[in-house]
């Protein structure tokens, strides 16, 4: 409205014909109800990571703990995998529509995410399948940038049906990762330096054990057997 406000006051300080009506008189229509985007629960991300073959089960794996975008995880290169300091580095995305590794959406989109031990040794095992022709951690058979509408269409898509899980895209594995992200970033500040270790399960040194764990949300798919 307030944009619409400063065109008709300039339209008019121009001299433009803009009608007989006062700003007052103008009213936005209502919103309608907005439906709830689809959301993988733990349990059908955790069957998916199960009963995909590779290099599906990681993708997915990656994408529903860390609650990234498709693109960021089909942009992630080798040494963007740090298990040395236990963080996944997120600093590219790869572009739907050209498959041409860029930059992530905005500026909060890079950031270094803690990996679970479990998410360590997943990487760790399909970097040992890595061909190291290439610097991205998943390709395809001609070495290029996977296509996420492909894996959508072609494989995900028709495990989906297999299992008897709703359909869903790569996105609502970030969705349903979102809520444990919010609760879990309220522990940084309370945890300081040690937030990165309780991130990766180490939680014995951490009291109270109820309030952790309950808090410690955002690996909760990587705690389950895969």
């Amino acid at each position: 409205m307030l944009t619409l406000s400063s065109l008709l006051k300039t339209a008019r300080a121009w001299g433009y014909t803009c009608g007989d009506f006062r700003f007052a008189d103008l009213t936005l229509p209502r919103e309608g109800v907005k439906t709830e985007p689809r959301s993988f629960t733990d349990d059908e991300v955790r069957k998916i990571i199960s009963n995909a073959s590779e290099p599906l089960s990681t993708i997915v794996a990656v994408t529903g703990v860390l609650g990234l975008r498709i693109g960021e995880t089909l942009a992630l290169r080798v040494w963007d995998v740090d298990f040395a300091k236990h963080v996944n580095r997120i600093r590219q995305s790869v572009d739907a529509a050209t498959r041409i590794p860029g930059a992530v959406k905005s500026k909060a989109s890079s950031a270094d995410l803690p990996m679970s031990k479990e998410l360590e040794a997943r990487l760790c095992a399909n970097l040992q399948r890595h061909d190291g022709e290439s610097n991205l951690l998943f390709v395809n058979r001609r070495g290029k940038p996977f296509s996420a509408n492909k894996l959508r269409e072609k494989q995900l898509h028709p495990l989906l049906v297999r299992l008897g899980i709703p359909r869903g895209g790569f996105h609502s594995m970030r969705h349903g990762a979102a809520s444990s992200f919010s609760r879990t970033a309220r522990l940084r500040p309370l945890y300081g330096d040690n937030f990165a270790t309780l991130m990766r399960g180490s939680l014995s040194e951490f009291t109270p054990m109820s309030s952790v764990m309950s808090s410690a949300a955002l690996f909760r798919i990587a705690r389950q057997d895969w």
